[in-house]
């Protein structure tokens, strides 16, 4: 018999055998030279949602025991493979509030998160051990598990939900427990993002597990520690998610009893995910009693703090709020993660999945499925469910498969662009013919864009492709160099890519407003001037020939918008804009140039300059850039999105782009029919609709 050393007090006395076959003494944790048991009842392990340090015990103090003789103890017992059921997740994807509705006290037992698997699992990363840990930490796992295989009802699933640092150590678990079932659960990258930066305790928690369990993550995704060490806090999270999937794609090809599950399924559809969990599990449970366990309080309260009221609307109008607040962290993420992505053997979806076909595991549209969700769950179903998300744009998104855009009225559509200054068009059917039907409601005609780069793809509408290379463009308005800037652009993806390839954009009225007033003063104490060289067709386009004389030059018609002169002995025309504009709807000053495309993306200082040769000053650049930074939103595409955005309001780039093979989008410039212009723009020859 044993008395408790840890209370001399106690008269409670237990065998090594009670703590290793009676389920009323949890393996509890390891410290040193010792193992700690819990008493525990029934009741204590349902009231438990984590059965780490902050389990519920019916005595306040543990039951001590030297490991050592508990290990020599144990190896006299028949050994027998633990018949155990796990729940392997990436942290903050729901698991606790699944692993709760699955405990059902007449027919399993579930274990949340034992402390004494983390601690084994920890110590892997912190003696990097590799594969090959000593021979005690493995008699130490195998008691482990053995003890946590005890139930109150024979035959009946054991099932133990795990932690982070037990998914490196999955191999070793089904070493011991070959036939075991397990399930994956885990969330696409911005949902899994989303969850773990969204406040200053999740926020710290990403910091504490990426520096534990920092060697484990390295050797994963294939990155060292100086490295590792240098990401910032959103880029962590990414490494961390990208070692854990990384994992579960491994495991869930290499054991067959194991099913993966996104965890938005299961907080959208919890009942046939939950009777889907039991059958794989081994638990027969009716489909009156799963609906009733999903219309319990536990579905209406925060999973780890009861007391507080909590649901799926909730959570979604959070996400929704973290897109905006969390974009450029997100940005951040994507990046990082676009350079590493090529050097995992990733598929596009984990396999063997729970109920239907994964999601993408880069479908950062997840998040944009997050609003749909919303707002099927706080309202009917209409034809076109219109909504204002927390980014710059206004979305509109099909709802019913029988509708098209001509269900919508251009009264909706212009008022919409006016106000907003950019639509997202999300869920409807395009070809090129729908597309050049859809753009001509609206524009009188359009202009072309001879830009390198592009295919065309309707000529006689100047339908083309956008630049079909993969480098990032910094932001800039549609031929803003030019008289004849388009008023509207539109931009219809055929195909999206699956990492990388986002249009950036953002709202050049929001730039100014946030800008110091110095800055503005110096961007508005000069006009900005745009130089071209003049090819024998703008000759003849602007002054009646291909060879003009000095006299010709020098009085150019008056239709023409140009200066003209010669640099380094070429002929050269030159254009003046303010760095500054109005808007063409509500008249609002807004940034919308070429400078950040030129400074940044063709490295060039001197174009566009102040009217008087000076250049632009580079602190001032760099500070509308600092302020579009964190103004600038990315759409990911989807299939079949269309995106129209007022070209004298909205400037747009985009992200680089992993496979450009994967990404086709087409686009179209015009003007507008329902245009606000001084006389003399709309009296401009650009402008008159051609013949």
């Amino acid at each position: 018999m044993l008395v408790d050393p840890m209370d001399s007090s106690s008269e409670i006395q237990v065998t090594l055998t009670d703590l290793i076959t009676n389920p009323d003494y949890y393996l509890w944790r390891f410290d040193g030279d010792y193992a700690f048991f819990a008493r525990m009842n029934r009741d204590t392990y349902k009231k438990s949602i984590f059965t780490d340090q902050r389990i519920f015990k019916l005595d306040p103090k543990p039951i001590r025991v030297d490991l050592d003789e508990l290990v020599q103890a144990f190896k006299k017992q028949k050994y027998e493979s633990p018949g155990l059921c796990y729940i392997f997740h990436v942290a903050h994807c729901g698991s606790t509030l699944l692993a709760r509705a699955l405990d059902l006290e007449t027919q399993n037992i579930v274990y949340r998160e034992p402390f004494v698997l983390r601690q084994l699992a920890v110590l892997i990363a912190e003696n990097d051990w590799g594969n090959s840990p000593p021979q005690l930490w493995k008699d130490a796992l195998k008691l482990s598990t053995s003890l946590l295989s005890k139930s109150y009802i024979e035959n009946t699933p054991v099932i133990i939900k795990a932690n982070v640092p037990v998914n490196f150590a999955i191999d070793k678990l089904m070493e011991l427990s070959p036939e075991a079932n397990g399930l994956l659960l885990y969330a696409t990258f911005d949902n899994y993002l989303l969850s773990v930066l969204k406040s200053d305790v999740h926020r710290q928690w990403v910091s504490g597990v990426t520096t534990t369990l920092g060697s484990l993550i390295e050797q994963r995704i294939g990155i060292d520690q100086n490295e590792r060490e240098k990401l910032s806090l959103a880029q962590s999270a990414a490494s961390l998610w990208l070692a854990q999937v990384s994992i579960y794609n491994e495991v869930a090809q290499k054991y067959n009893k194991f099913k993966t599950l996104d965890a938005e399924l299961f907080f959208t559809s919890p009942a046939p995910v939950l009777s889907a969990i039991f059958r794989l599990f081994g638990n027969v449970v009716s489909p009156d009693d799963v609906s009733t366990i999903v219309q319990s309080d536990l579905f209406s309260q925060h999973a780890k703090l009861p007391d507080q009221q909590y649901n799926n609307e909730r959570r979604l109008s959070e996400k929704q709020q973290l897109m905006q607040s969390l974009s450029v962290e997100l940005d951040e993420a994507r990046d990082w993660l676009l350079t590493k992505i090529e050097q995992i053997s990733l598929p596009e979806s984990l396999p063997s999945p729970l109920l239907e076909e994964n999601p993408n595991l880069l479908d950062s549209q997840a998040i944009n499925d997050v609003s749909s969700q919303s707002q099927q769950h706080s309202r009917p179903s209409m034809y076109i469910t219109e909504q204002s998300t927390a980014t710059p744009y206004l979305c509109i998104t099909r709802d019913n498969e029988n509708n098209s855009l001509n269900d919508i009225s251009d009264e909706r559509i212009i008022e919409g662009l006016k106000q907003c200054g950019a639509i997202l068009f999300r869920g409807f059917d395009y070809d090129v013919k729908s597309f050049s039907e859809f753009v001509r409601r609206f524009c009188t005609h359009s202009v072309y864009n001879p830009s390198s780069g592009r295919e065309i793809v309707d000529k006689d509408n100047n339908i083309q492709t956008v630049d079909l290379g993969d480098e990032a463009f910094p932001l800039h308005p549609e031929m803003c160099r030019e008289p004849w800037r388009p008023d509207v652009c539109f931009f219809h993806c055929e195909s999206a890519p699956k990492l990388g390839g986002e249009t950036t954009i953002c709202d050049g009225v929001k730039i100014v407003e946030a800008l110091d007033e110095t800055v503005i003063n110096q961007l508005q104490a000069q006009a900005l001037i745009y130089f071209q060289p003049m090819s024998p067709g703008d000759c003849k386009q602007w002054l009646n020939t291909e060879k003009p004389t000095m006299a010709e030059i020098n009085n150019p018609p008056a239709s023409c918008p140009f200066r003209f002169t010669f640099l380094e002995g070429k002929l050269t025309r030159s254009y003046i804009l303010p760095a500054l504009h109005c808007s063409m709807f509500g008249k609002q000053l807004a940034f919308g140039n070429f400078l950040l495309f030129s400074r940044y993306g063709l490295k060039n200082r001197y174009q566009p300059c102040f009217v008087d040769g000076t250049i632009v000053p580079d602190k001032v650049v760099a500070e509308v850039k600092r302020v579009s930074d964190a103004l600038t939103v990315p759409v990911r595409w989807q299939p079949g999105d269309l995106l129209m955005l007022d070209n004298t309001r909205f400037l747009h780039g985009r992200k680089s782009i992993l496979n450009v093979k994967e990404r086709r989008i087409i686009s179209y410039f015009g003007y507008l029919k329902f245009a606000e212009l001084e006389t003399a723009q709309a009296n401009a020859v650009w402008r008159q609709i051609p013949d």
